[in-house]
């Protein structure tokens, strides 16, 4: 092999090795997935941080849109560290879709949210078994990657 050929070889092999760096530092191409807050949207959350098991942990939350635009509740995350004690029984809106993921469960909404208007949410939780359960919530809105995100922690009692 000539010095020629060993220089373009090594020359392409870091032009690969750079264009992998960015991938991942950017998120194109899906290496890594990068989530932005969404501009204009405020949320208010009620959730109790008591409960016992068998009880449905009732949370409320409300999306407000700022904007003079419709935007839309793509979906809610939630962590796996919830869900290892609580269940999601009900969901208003009704999902359109649930999709387990790496850590969380997505729940799949699409549901329009008026210009200058608000969007309440109400997730039943039923209390599965006893202990201390932290996690987030990401509200996620005109898509799954520009989210609002929100840590529960309900102690559940036996």
């Amino acid at each position: 092999m000539s010095k020629r050929t060993l220089w373009i070889i090594v020359g392409v092999l870091v032009l690969l090795l750079v264009g992998c760096g960015v991938c991942f530092v950017t998120g194109v191409g899906g290496v890594l997935l990068a989530t932005r807050e969404p501009e204009q949207v405020a949320l208010e959350v009620q959730a109790p941080t008591h409960g016992q098991v068998g009880e449905d942990i009732v949370v409320n939350i409300v999306i407000h849109n700022q904007a003079n635009r419709s935007r839309v509740l793509d979906s809610i995350d939630l962590d796996d560290s919830l869900l290892n004690g609580l269940k999601v029984m009900e969901t208003r809106p009704r999902t359109t879709d649930i999709v387990p993921g790496a850590g969380f469960t997505s729940y799949y909404f699409e549901a329009p949210i008026p210009p200058a208007g608000s969007l309440p949410v109400r997730l039943v939780l039923r209390a599965q078994q006893p202990g201390l359960y932290q996690g987030d919530v990401d509200v996620c809105i005109d898509s799954a990657v520009r989210c609002t995100t929100y840590t529960l922690n309900i102690q559940i009692a036996p």
